[in-house]
């Protein structure tokens, strides 16, 4: 009879659930960064081509670079991507291994000498490459008191039952996980806080972020050289997270000894929350699903000029990334009692889909390159990035000016720094290269979310113009992860770990 009367008051709950967005500032920061994508020979070399050139990947990073070239170029390349990603929660460690193929990049470009001005040269390419690729799976698991269900119940202070978030403590509520007496606001959860459960939180990401770039480049006397290219960005991302606390020790119990008469082992409900149809609570799984899909536009302008001989000199900046994207998400809650019955709720009825808009921030370079003879060359490049500049953006304006001022409080400028070098040992070339994205908060080479990058490859050119690359890259970073609440849960440790072997074939002509 209880349950039957509990759907009177679940009904102004569907009727008036507050609409759930899941874009935040995590969402803004995701689609900011970029990374060491290219040709075999500029990953091999960290990406610092900025005062190198003569790549055709230079037209996602300083187009002044295909400047360079004397002659014209294509070249192709792929590889496979294995990850490791080791978490530390609460104590315990988990470590999950993937493995996927990856896509490196598409690039042509072609160069001529002005035929009313021999002083002059110009320079087109087109460029493909991929900037992060974010397949990945990461698993959290311990034992700890600050289970879901009580974070849930924190949601629901101050709160009557119509105005409980769809996407969460209203699922809570639905599922009977918490609940409250003769619908008023004082709630209750059905895991009780003063005991402990077995938490582990399984994700799996998917997809990439591509960028076209369409480029022009203006040579003068072999000396200056001037750039600019349009970026066409892409992105593609799959998010799937399956949070699960069990009572996997029956910490928690109800027994019916006879009509009325209960035994437990709760320290938090009154004999009156009892369900004899229930009993004590099992375990729990809540699913969260969405995908992000969408283009964007940015401008690139780069310059480099050859200072002497041996030395060049380079710079760049771009725009903003505006991009018009789709999210796709539900969310799905299914609690397991100690009597054999489930519950389950979802949200939305059917697949939400939220439309809206995502600028990221600017970029600007420096870059300095020694080159000795056609023997050595060695480069390096730095990049700054203020992440506190991202804006997310809707049809209603509100939408997002909580988030925006969260960005825009909570990030600080970015200083990525890349290095690489090349021996010629005709007809085989050796490579080695470091990269490091610093993190958000301004860290440098060290410290939560920045990545650093190591790199070696080697090429082989054929007299036909014909030639081969392979690359090696090895990726780490290392990021403070929260399943719940800072407020209400201790952080966890991810370590993440990226290899890629790539191979590429490309020809000169």
């Amino acid at each position: 009879m209880r349950i039957v009367i509990r759907f009177f008051f679940v009904l102004p709950f569907v009727l008036f659930a507050i609409t759930y967005k899941a874009q935040n500032d995590l969402d803004a920061l995701r689609y900011s960064q970029g990374g060491v994508g290219g040709s075999n020979r500029f990953k091999a070399m960290g990406g610092a081509f900025g005062a190198i050139g003569a790549d055709v990947s230079c037209l996602n990073y300083n187009p002044a670079g295909i400047g360079i070239y004397r002659k014209g170029e294509m070249n192709f390349s792929f590889g496979l991507r294995f990850n490791t990603s080791k978490t530390l929660h609460y104590g315990a460690t988990s470590e999950v291994y993937s493995a996927n193929m990856v896509y490196g990049n598409f690039g042509i470009a072609g160069s001529w000498q002005s035929k009313s001005h021999e002083n002059e040269r110009h320079s087109l390419g087109l460029s493909s490459v991929q900037l992060q690729n974010f397949n990945g799976s990461t698993r959290y698991q311990a034992y700890t008191r600050q289970s879901m269900a009580n974070d849930m119940l924190s949601y629901t202070s101050g709160k009557a039952i119509g105005g409980l978030s769809g996407a969460y403590e209203g699922l809570a509520f639905n599922t009977f996980l918490i609940d409250t007496s003769a619908g008023g606001s004082n709630y209750y959860s059905f895991v009780d806080p003063k005991k402990s459960v077995l938490q582990s939180r399984e994700i799996q990401t998917k997809g990439r972020m591509n960028e076209t770039a369409i480029g022009y480049a203006y040579g003068y006397k072999d000396l200056f050289y001037f750039g600019a290219s349009l970026g066409i960005p892409s992105i593609r991302y799959e998010y799937t997270s399956v949070h699960t606390d069990s009572d996997d020790k029956d910490s928690m119990h109800v027994k019916l000894v006879s009509p009325g008469t209960y035994t437990t082992s709760y320290s938090n409900l009154p004999v009156s929350a009892f369900y004899t149809d229930l009993l004590g609570f099992k375990n729990m799984s809540y699913t969260e699903k969405f995908s992000t899909e969408g283009n964007g536009y940015n401008l690139k302008l780069g310059f480099l000029a050859r200072v002497n001989e041996y030395l060049r000199f380079g710079a760049y900046v771009h725009t903003p990334s505006f991009f018009s994207l789709t999210d796709r998400f539900s969310y799905n809650l299914k609690v397991n009692w100690d009597s054999g019955k489930s519950t389950e709720a979802g949200y939305p009825d059917k697949e939400g889909i939220y439309k809206y808009e995502l600028i990221t921030p600017g970029r600007y370079g420096a870059s300095l390159s020694f080159v000795y003879k056609k023997l050595l060359v060695i480069g390096a490049d730095y990049e700054g990035i203020n992440y506190g500049k991202a804006i997310l953006n809707s049809d209603n304006p509100k939408d997002f000016e909580g988030v925006n001022v969260v960005i825009k409080n909570k990030y600080k400028t970015g200083h990525n720094f890349r290095f690489g070098g090349e021996l010629n040992l005709t007809p085989v070339f050796l490579r080695a290269g470091y990269a490091s994205y610093g993190s958000p908060f301004g860290d440098v080479f060290s410290g939560p979310q920045v990545r650093n990058i190591i790199s070696v490859g080697a090429g082989l050119r054929t007299r036909s113009g014909l030639y081969f690359d392979v690359a090696y890259q090895r990726q780490l970073t290392k990021e403070d992860y929260y399943l719940l609440r800072p407020s209400y849960i201790a952080k966890s440790q991810l370590t993440n770990t990226g290899t890629v072997f790539a191979i590429s074939i490309g020809c000169k002509f």
